[in-house]
């Protein structure tokens, strides 16, 4: 009977608590800046990139796997929804880069990711966007290579190739300007920085 007792006074603390955390939405992060609170993916933002997008031509191909997470803490600052995904890049078939066996996995923060984030761009943040629509929102996502220690951004706007749900993605690399020691540290990703259009595989 203790025990029943015990459990409902955990659940009640639980969802007075939850009941208590302020709740915005994802889009106002950057305007809005409260310790505690929840950014929530409301209007649904993020979902038009959920899912796998393969970009392809004679000789390469890149393959993108991304999911929703929600509640995700920062640093015990905050809860967000974010993007989480990992990729695969082959030349002529062969495998360069491949972080798609983290994909299912629940990493313990953002940086467990190949790629995370949910930073909502406009027209007026750059890089600026001339094909952009006016109300138009892009992501700018962190994009890593862990095997090589290296972290970049890829910025995200959703597009039609050939009348089929695509994504269009800039990746570019960001290297460290410190190193220690005389051996210099790789300053490029396995995947070449640069434009590709990926289509949303159903």
């Amino acid at each position: 009977m203790m025990r029943t007792i015990a459990l409902v006074l955990l659940l009640l603390l639980d969802f007075t608590l939850k009941a208590q955390t302020p709740i915005f939405n994802l889009e106002d992060k950057d305007r809005i800046w409260e310790k505690g609170a929840y950014y929530k993916d409301h209007h649904n933002l993020l979902t038009p990139y959920v899912g796998t997008f393969i970009y392809t031509n004679d000789t390469i191909s890149l393959k993108i796997v991304m999911r929703k997470k929600k509640e995700q803490h920062y640093m015990n600052y905050y809860e967000e929804d974010i993007l989480i995904g990992e990729y695969e890049y082959k030349v002529r078939d062969r495998i360069i880069v491949s972080t798609l066996s983290s994909s299912s996995t629940d990493a313990i923060n953002i940086c467990g990711y190949s790629i995370s984030g949910n930073t909502l761009l406009t027209n007026t943040n750059r890089p600026f966007c001339n094909e952009c629509e006016a109300n138009e929102l892009r992501l700018r996502l962190r994009f890593s290579d862990k095997e090589l220690e290296l972290g970049g951004s890829m910025i995200t706007r959703k597009t039609i190739l050939n009348n089929q749900e695509a994504i269009k993605v800039f990746i570019r690399c960001e290297p460290q300007t410190v190193y220690y020691g005389d051996v210099l540290p790789p300053t490029q990703f396995r995947v070449p920085d640069g434009e590709y259009i990926l289509i949303k595989q159903f």
